[in-house]
């Protein structure tokens, strides 16, 4: 039987990841003035920072003027969880836990969604990113914290 040559086809090397695909989510309670102000100061604030950073690139920004209340009312919020279950980006930029979420179990729901899918939240006010952490437990304590806080409002 003649010797057959095998040829080894080299795999294709992966280029690395040239930029991070971020969103902004933005929830504010009511549609009045000052909360439209609140509202666009974040958006500002975030895109200045994202823009600083030629790691990112800005994909979307959610915006809901809704009570926090009930998640289905938020049809941003939604539309974010559905396009991050589609992997359309890498990180979500957001003010606090209390503006991302009204209880723990809400939070750590979408944090586990997000976490499944490679995506990590950065909690302005909090210094956190869930990009790096490994626990639970902090923002576990301080999403009870921001709901606690969120029911005295009421």
């Amino acid at each position: 039987m003649p010797d057959k040559k095998v040829r080894v086809i080299a795999p294709i090397p992966t280029l690395p990841k040239l930029y991070i695909y971020v969103v902004i989510y933005v929830r504010v309670s009511t549609p009045t003035e000052e909360q439209l102000r609140s509202a666009s100061n974040q958006v500002s604030y975030f895109v200045q920072m994202i823009s600083n950073n030629y790691h990112y690139h800005l994909i979307d920004v959610y915006l809901d003027f809704k009570s926090g209340a009930n998640k289905e009312q938020r049809s941003e919020y939604q539309r974010m969880l559905n396009d991050a279950e589609n992997n359309k980006f890498d990180l979500v930029f957001t003010k606090s836990i209390s503006r991302f979420g009204r209880n723990v179990e809400e939070i750590l729901r979408a944090t586990r969604l997000l976490k499944e899918h490679k995506i990590g939240i950065v909690f302005d006010e909090e210094h956190i990113n869930t990009s790096t952490m490994d626990s639970e437990l902090l923002l576990s304590f301080l999403s009870a914290y921001a709901e606690n806080e969120n029911k005295n409002r009421s």
